[in-house]
């Protein structure tokens, strides 16, 4: 039977189905390989991980007339070292014309450069990388820093499969490498006649085990990659990403920590050319209300409402009177590089200026009574901001917003109040 037949490829009289020397030494390579694969790249990251450096460049006095000098050098110091590299301020310029030199500045200004050398792929720390990209630059590398180390984790587990598999010969003989190492080719290959597929064993040398016997431990390997995997997506998902951002949040202020967005208010009001003036007071109303409610620590000024901008409805407008301007840029440089000389590309521009400025020749109302979509307002300090979302911290749900104290509602409308999400990203 298939026995008989497995003994003879084996060269041997019988196949042993008791001893398992065989078997013992491919599970031992497959445990140090396992170790090899997550002792060989843990360590050695963390021995090289370090700590995050902190940068601190020294203010300077500027010229309050000629301004920063494009060329100054700043001094930059870390825990370390003091090192000193130049700077560049530039600013966008209304002259369409070509400039190489400026292009130069422009480059080392917004490029990934260090004391201007470009930073290394390989030694630059992931933190680094914050400072170039942002920390949604740094957080995809450490992603991806991090999906390395799981699969290598993966591969350590799943090894011993991997290596019964290469031992294996059921798989048909194509000549490609990375066959032998599939599950399809596990056991030894007998024709259907003889045995039946299921019922084959895995040989090694003159010992045999029932594949059934090592398919159950198969599977609990591939779980425990698996689970691995899934670990770190659970750990990344409610973790790493909150923590960052968090992080991100409290190191940097920008204009996010005092502003809030308003929602849902009245496209028209009575009175609609004092809009801004009557939102401003009713938000003071509520500012000193939520003071009343949650005292604070410290004392406060009195509340103030900085800026507040209203975004209007242009009735599609806006876009068109973007597009003028962008075409008013691209005539500008191609008269630049027209040099004087006739041109059909200019003229060809100056026709598409020509009937998009017919196209807007119809009036708009005045700005002041053009409809109000929503609007971003500046608070002096961050307390206030979070008075104020506490205070309508249930008008996102658009059920609780139907029931909405008058107190609260604007010129009888039930607003939302959210936090403003930074200037790049609205």
């Amino acid at each position: 039977g298939a026995l008989e037949y497995w003994a003879e490829q084996a060269g041997c009289a019988e196949l042993s189905f008791d001893k398992g020397s065989q078997f013992a030494r491919v599970w031992t390579y497959s445990v140090i390989y396992a170790l090899v694969m997550t002792i060989g790249i843990t360590v050695p990251f963390r021995w090289c991980s370090r700590d995050k450096v902190a940068i601190k460049i020294h203010d300077e006095p500027d010229d309050p007339e000629e301004g920063l000098d494009p060329a100054t050098p700043h001094t930059v110091k870390t825990t370390n070292t003091s090192k000193t590299y130049k700077t560049y301020n530039v600013e966008a310029s209304s002259d369409p014309t070509p400039n190489l030199e400026e292009a130069r500045k422009h480059l080392v200004h917004t490029s990934a450069t260090q004391n201007h050398k470009w930073m290394s792929p390989l030694c630059t720390p992931t933190y680094r990388l914050s400072e170039v990209g942002g920390t949604g630059t740094e957080l995809y590398f450490r992603t991806l820093r991090n999906m390395a180390f799981i699969f290598a984790y993966m591969a350590g587990i799943t090894g011993p499969l991997v290596a019964f598999c290469w031992l294996g010969n059921f798989g048909p003989d194509t000549g490609q490498f990375l066959l032998k190492t599939t599950i399809g080719n596990l056991g030894e290959y007998a024709d259907a006649d003889i045995i039946d597929p299921i019922e084959r064993v895995v040989r090694l040398g003159c010992e045999g085990m029932p594949l059934k016997d090592l398919t159950g431990i198969f599977g609990w390997l591939d779980f425990s990659a698996v689970l691995v995997f899934l670990v770190y997506l659970i750990w990344a998902r409610f973790w790493q990403i909150p923590r960052m951002a968090e992080t991100d949040d409290l190191e940097q202020v920008t204009p996010k920590d005092y502003a809030v967005v308003i929602e849902s208010l009245p496209a028209q009001i009575p009175d609609q050319a004092q809009y801004e003036q009557k939102l401003t007071e009713h938000l003071l109303e509520r500012l000193r209300y939520t003071r009343g409610r949650r005292p604070s620590l410290w004392e406060l000024p009195e509340p103030t409402v900085e800026e507040v901008v209203l975004v209007r409805d242009y009735k599609g407008r806006l876009h068109e009177l973007t597009e003028r301007a962008q075409l008013e840029i691209n005539v500008g440089i191609a008269e630049a590089y027209a040099k004087g000389q006739p041109s059909k590309k200019v003229d060809k521009l100056k026709k598409q200026l020509e009937k998009l400025e017919e196209k807007l020749g119809a009036k708009l109302d005045g700005e002041e009574f053009l409809p109000v979509v929503r609007a971003y307002v500046i608070l002096s300090n961050t307390e206030d901001v979070q008075n104020l979302l506490f205070d309508y911290r249930f008008a996102k749900y658009k059920l609780f917003r139907c029931c909405q104290f008058r107190a609260r509602r604007f010129e009888g409308t039930p607003i939302r109040v959210t936090r403003a999400p930074q200037p790049t990203d609205i």
